[in-house]
Formats: C-alpha cells, structure tokens, sequence
C-alpha cells in the first residue's frame, strides 16, 4: 500500500498510475500485485510517514512475516495468514514490517464493482462496512483457496487481451474470488449483514454525501434536502441504524482529516483549521480538543514524539 508523497488522494487512474512492481493492472479498476517489504523497500517507502486517503477498495493477504499499519489513525498488527480489508476514503498507513514480510493485494474501485453481475452483493461487501478493520484468521485450507482463487485472477487478467472474452473471464474471476471471501467470513461468523432495507439504503445515502461534502457543509439540512426526507426523519434514522447521531459521524470524519492534517503534513495549525473551514484557529482547536480531549498543538507534539 505505497503511496508517492504524503497525505494523497489516489483516485481511480491512480491504481494505473502506481505500477508497483509485479503488479498487474486493467482497466484502470483493478490491480493485483505481490509486494516483499524488503529493509531497502521500508527505507524507500519511509512507511511511518506515508499516508494516503483512496477512493478503493483494498483486501490485503499476509503471505509471510508481521506488518503494522494503521487505518484512520487506528493500528492494526497483521501476522501470515491473515487477511484484511479496508474500503474506499480510509486513510491507510503502513507503519513497519519485518524483513520476511509478503502482502498479496488486491485493489478495485466502485466503477469496477458495476461491472459484477452478482445477487447479493451487498452482503458481499459487508467485510468492508465495519469501523474497525475487520480482518479474518486463515486456517490452512483456506488459505489455499483463497490464493488458488488470486492466483486465477492474476492468470484471467495476464490474458485479459488474448481471449475472445477477456473481461468477462476476469470480472467471473474477481467475483469466485469475493465470493470466496464471503464465504470464510461467514463460516467463521465474523461477517454478520444486516438485511438491506431502506433505511440502510437512506444511511448509506448520507454516509456517500457526507464523504463527498463534509468539509464545507456540516448542516444536516443539507444531507437531508438532497436525500428527498426531512432533517427528522434523517437524524432518527441515522441515530437507529449506527448508533450514533449524524453531528458524530460527521464530527468522526472531520476528526479523522484533523488527525491526518497534523500528523502528516506540515500546515499551522491555523492553516488546518482554514483548510477545514472553521470559523478560527479557536474554534478549530475547541473542537479538536472536545473530540479528543487534547489540544491539537499536544497532539501534534505526542505524535513527533511516537515517532522519533
């Protein structure tokens, strides 16, 4: 999960424009590659200071060795055999992996998922809903399946050009492969959806908007004129189906970029709060300080900190 610079926005060109080495890419959508974080690999990455907001999806296999990252601001700790999944606008970061480190990866972006004719995708996609990064231990079999299953859709997208049906041949394989994981999740019961009604429907309506607008519009009458429902109807049904108001989910995301801004970037504080439209350096610092309980001059000092 490399990324050239600090704090980037890859966009779905950008899976294109990465070419890590080994990597195989089509479409623009999809890319599979195998990367050994080799020690020289770490230095060239600097991976505790590399972090990058995507609009893909990610699933991640630990073939050999311990990896740290961090998704949005949370570590994680990955040991051979696990696999895990992070879905679009998450800040990823690589912190370290030992020497005899080896990740399978597979990125693909909404526009790919369009091009699936599958039944209950929905449930498919339930190992990338869950605030915490869901990642599922592998025994030894399924294992193998799961890399007989990659190792298919590398062979599907290397012929991709050849065969009279190379796209097709390579969407079934992605989907035998997504199924595959639907399936382990299931079975070891670490995947539970929920029926998709339309009150899901409506949340993850607002969830897309709220990700595309949260900067410059923090008003639910915003969300709820263009979802068709009043501000009412919105704020309950948020409030039932996650748990939380709409103003927390919002405050969530603003906090995650206030986060990322301090951690990786070299802005002012003033600046951040300029960039996140607050009203004043004051007022942004009150509202780092309420969510977090430190000021964001302590935070940005404990964060050098943990890391020099």
């Amino acid at each position: 999960m490399c990324a050239r610079g600090r704090a980037q926005i890859l966009t779905q060109e950008a899976i294109d424009r990465m070419r890590i080495p080994g990597g195989r890419y089509v479409f623009r959508e999809l890319a599979v590659f195998k990367s050994d974080l080799s020690e020289e690999d770490q230095r060239k990455v600097d991976p505790a200071r590399v972090g990058f907001r995507s609009d893909f999806f990610t699933i991640a296999l630990i073939r050999s060795g311990n990896v740290s990252a961090r998704i949005d601001h949370k570590e994680y700790r990955l040991s051979a055999g696990d696999v895990t999944f992070a879905g679009p606008h998450r800040i990823k970061q690589m912190v370290g992996a030992n020497t005899e480190c080896e990740i399978h990866a597979i990125l693909f972006t909404v526009e790919f998922l369009k091009r699936l004719k599958m039944g209950r995708i929905t449930e498919q996609l339930a190992l990338f809903s869950t605030a915490e990064l869901p990642v599922l231990h592998l025994d030894a079999n399924e294992r193998a399946v799961l890399e007989a299953a990659i190792t298919r859709l590398e062979q599907r997208i290397d012929a991709v050009h050849e065969h009279t049906f190379g796209t097709e041949m390579v969407v079934n394989a992605f989907a035998d492969l997504l199924l595959e994981l639907g399936h382990i999740g299931h079975r070891k019961g670490d995947v539970q959806p929920n029926p998709i009604g339309r009150k899901e429907e409506l949340v993850a309506g607002f969830a897309q908007l709220m990700q595309q607008h949260y900067i410059e519009q923090r008003q639910l009458g915003f969300y709820s004129e263009r979802l068709f429902v009043t501000t009412k109807h919105l704020s309950e049904t948020v409030k039932e189906i996650t748990g939380r108001t709409a103003g927390q989910l919002i405050d969530d995301i603003l906090l995650v970029e206030s986060r990322r801004m301090l951690d990786d970037t070299g802005l002012s504080i003033a600046e951040v709060a300029d960039r996140l439209r607050f009203p004043s350096p004051a007022q942004f610092s009150k509202f780092f300080h309420r969510t977090t309980g430190a000021s964001p001059r302590d935070y940005r000092k404990s964060m050098i900190k943990s890391t020099s």
